[in-house]
């Protein structure tokens, strides 16, 4: 979905320019709305997720 490595991937996701994982049965995965929020620059600010 996002031409990058994993590396990229989370510095992203710790400055906060990408949503934070959700938790399921001990694995990190995203939204696919919220990440393609994120690439149509609609993203809200993390505050702003409902999760």
């Amino acid at each position: 979905m996002m031409d990058m490595t994993p590396s990229d991937f989370r510095r992203l996701v710790q400055s906060g320019s990408l949503p934070s994982p959700v938790r399921i049965s001990g694995f990190e995965r995203w939204r696919v709305a919220d990440l393609e929020s994120v690439l149509n620059g609609n993203a809200m600010n993390e505050d702003e997720f409902t999760w």
